[in-house]
């Protein structure tokens, strides 16, 4: 991709802020408005905790909105979460806007955080997008056990509770997103990893419909491991590593366990635990749950049946060269999929040789990020070619990971700091690299072609085009089949519960 095309379309998208304005807003230090701190939805403590969002009302003579808001309840320390208890509360559900101005219509960017749905916040510099010409919204939702839990006492009730959050925000900037110089009918959800994979639970969610209109799935992962109810668990793909399912109920019930409760307590004892109790007693990530309504069992059925997902004008989707990094950060993950490495040693070694030949751990971290990522992006972006939306995939490459002097690629989550971050980087790479995502991403949500001049080519039925960033060729649909096939045939094992080590590479 030509850097100066990047400044040359930057000229044409950032846009000068206008003095007069609806709203009394703040100034960021590039001209761009915001408002930080504001409440899409009353407190979810009490008897709202494990319940359903109550959307609340935007007072416009508000003066307060300088300032974030709690983030939501996340274990400290944790990668990605604050380090800082006193800015964590279960009192979070607070949004933030960044705009240009307030009296023109921008097109609405709407970001969701990652952090594997147990950690993450919605504090971002949204002022670096919003100079290209955008209205950005960032949130909080509620993780771990507050935002995604089984509980039997709550049988009725949808366990997405961080999804419905995250409905409730939209709802929110459907109302009043006019307000600050958005339109509420051009509205892009996009976000990366558990944010990537948000999105694309929402463009299924039945209480999601009319609420956007793009959306963009960066690193998402439909085909990695989520948790079921237990009347589906029967029909859930197995682990990569073979083993069932994980089961929300027994997950909510082993949690509970682990707080010294027989499980069996009312909801009403339930909700007066210390909330930061029960997040600290969280031990694995809890991913959303399976529940045949809000999250779909066959997802992908759901995007090709007529009436059953958000009809799209345009998707995106995509991931890294070396989305293995994830597998690195989590502790005994490469050792709970060594049953891989062990059967499947000589696909490994024919489809990973480099990474095979320098160490074994990490062709089966790259097979794993292919896994989870590559793979869902792939299979996501077919079922959505199959509708009416225009439909986009990328491959990035840029050189950012080294194993001494082998070059990695980049590692799962770069891209969330080259987008947001980069203005504030001494990395010139990041800087160069997120100036061509954030401008690629813009004309995403204007609806342009991408890569200025059309040549990010969208999927058609049965043709596949991956648009590499980084090194390698424009097109890096040919360099990634064989990784992507392997992959596939993997996938449809675990589908089928069938893992006996046979060879799928022939």
């Amino acid at each position: 991709m030509n850097f100066s095309k990047i400044l040359s379309l930057l000229s044409f998208l950032v846009v000068a802020p206008l003095d007069a304005q609806k709203l009394e807003l703040s100034k960021a230090y590039n001209g761009m408005f915001y408002a930080k701190g504001i409440p899409y939805a009353k407190p979810p403590v009490n008897n709202l905790r494990w319940a359903s969002p109550v959307d609340e009302n935007f007072e416009e003579d508000t003066t307060e909105l300088d300032n974030y808001g709690f983030d939501c309840l996340a274990k400290t320390g944790a990668l990605g979460g604050t380090s800082d208890p006193d800015e964590m509360n279960e009192d979070c559900l607070f949004l933030n806007i960044w705009t240009p101005s307030t009296v023109k219509k921008y097109p609405v960017m709407f970001w969701i955080h990652g952090g594997g749905f147990t950690k993450g916040h919605g504090r971002l510099d949204g002022e670096v997008l919003a100079k290209y010409g955008v209205v950005v919204v960032s949130l909080n939702y509620r993780l771990g056990p507050l935002g995604f839990f089984a509980l039997p006492q709550n049988e009725s009730d949808d366990p997405n509770y961080g999804l419905l959050d995250i409905i409730s925000a939209l709802r929110w900037v459907k109302k009043y997103i006019s307000l600050f110089g958005g339109d509420p009918e051009n509205i892009t959800i996009f976000g990366n990893s558990a944010g990537g994979l948000a999105a694309d639970l929402l463009i299924n969610h039945p209480k999601a419909k009319n609420l956007f209109h793009r959306a963009i799935a960066q690193s998402s992962y439909l085909t990695g491991e989520l948790s079921y109810m237990k009347k589906f668990s029967s029909d859930a793909p197995k682990r990569i590593n073979g083993n069932n399912a994980y089961v929300a109920e027994l997950e909510a019930s082993k949690l509970l366990q682990r707080l010294g409760l027989e499980g069996t307590e009312s909801l009403m004892q339930l909700r007066s635990i210390d909330a930061n109790k029960i997040v600290k007693a969280q031990l694995r990530g809890l991913a959303p749950i399976v529940d045949g309504e809000s999250v779909k069992l066959d997802s992908r059925a759901c995007i090709i049946s007529s009436g059953c997902s958000v009809n799209l004008k345009s998707y995106m989707t995509g991931g890294t060269s070396w989305e293995g990094d994830f597998a690195q950060h989590i502790d005994n993950f490469l050792a709970d999929n060594n049953v891989v490495l062990e059967k499947y040693n000589e696909d490994l070694a024919e489809v990973y040789p480099s990474d095979f030949a320098l160490k074994e751990k990490t062709a089966l971290a790259r097979f794993l990020g292919d896994q989870y990522f590559l793979l869902s992006a792939k299979k996501n972006a077919s079922a959505h070619a199959k509708t009416n939306a225009i439909v986009y995939t990328y491959y990035l490459n840029f050189q950012v990971s080294r194993l001494k002097k082998y070059a990695l690629g980049t590692p799962h989550g770069w891209d969330t700091g080259a987008i947001w971050w980069s203005p504030f980087s001494k990395d010139s790479l990041m800087i160069k690299a997120g100036a061509q995502l954030r401008a690629e991403w813009v004309r995403f949500a204007y609806g342009y072609p991408l890569e200025e001049d059309g040549s990010w080519s969208p999927w058609n039925e049965g043709q596949e085009y991956w648009q590499n960033f980084g090194d390698g060729d424009r097109d890096a649909t040919s360099s990634i089949a064989t990784r992507l096939r392997f992959s596939e045939n993997f996938y449809e094992k675990r589908k089928n519960s069938y893992f006996d080590g046979a060879k799928i590479i022939q």
